[in-house]
């Protein structure tokens, strides 16, 4: 039978914010008893008591501040790139839009600049520098969902053992969000990831992914 204290190392285990949480000493462990209670009893398949789980994890805790913190989560990112003077405008996704918006790309492309297009199920996204503007015309007559000027992107590129480490994207967006810094749109390949910001906000997040996640030795 699963021991309580096993069970609750692999929930913290399988929960970064847990996992943060409890490394850092940044969480009351009375409420996060009484919060996991529930699913320990799930786990081990019997009634457990606040107070068995409160003991457990305030042993837990104290062996991981003998351990390196975010252990099994750091990670290092290889490259940052900015790139600024960019539009972002989001339309509802129709045959006609997706063919305007393919037409577009299309020269955008041809010149050399700019643009990235997201599409989801319902509404589909370009993102190009706003000196380009102008090849919006055909889309006048469409209304845009939502249209966010001044903006900049923070490109990180990682390598490829992180692909399948859990809390990857999470460790980004959470020094972020520390920040009080907002994502405006995301977009992303294999190995990299690409946060648009509003203007004013890329030169904090910048220093925070640089200082927080570049490697000492790859620094210029």
């Amino acid at each position: 039978m699963l021991r309580v204290s096993d069970a609750l190392r692999s929930l913290i285990d399988e929960n970064p914010l847990l996992r943060m949480g409890i490394e850092h000493r940044l969480l009351n462990l009375s409420q996060v008893a009484k919060f996991l209670c529930p699913q320990i009893a799930a786990r081990t398949k019997k009634e457990v008591s606040e107070s068995s789980v409160l003991m457990s994890l305030s042993r837990l805790q104290q062996a991981r501040e003998k351990v390196h913190r975010f252990a099994g989560l750091e990670i290092h990112i290889d490259n940052i790139a900015v790139h600024s003077n960019l539009l972002i405008v989001c339309y509802v996704k129709t045959r006609e839009v997706h063919r305007l918006v393919n037409s577009v790309y299309s020269r955008i492309q041809r010149r050399g600049g700019y643009i990235t297009i997201t599409e989801g199920t319902r509404e589909i996204t370009l993102i190009l520098e706003k000196r380009h503007e102008g090849q919006l015309e055909e889309l006048a007559a469409e209304s845009p969902i939502c249209r966010y000027e001044d903006v900049a992107s923070l490109g990180v590129v990682f390598g490829k053992e992180y692909l399948t480490q859990p809390g990857l994207y999470y460790l980004l967006f959470q020094q972020l969000y520390f920040q009080n810094i907002n994502v405006l749109e995301i977009a992303s390949s294999a190995t990299e990831l690409i946060f648009y910001l509003e203007d004013q906000q890329v030169q904090l997040a910048f220093d925070t992914l640089y200082r927080r996640f570049v490697r000492h030795e790859t620094r210029r």
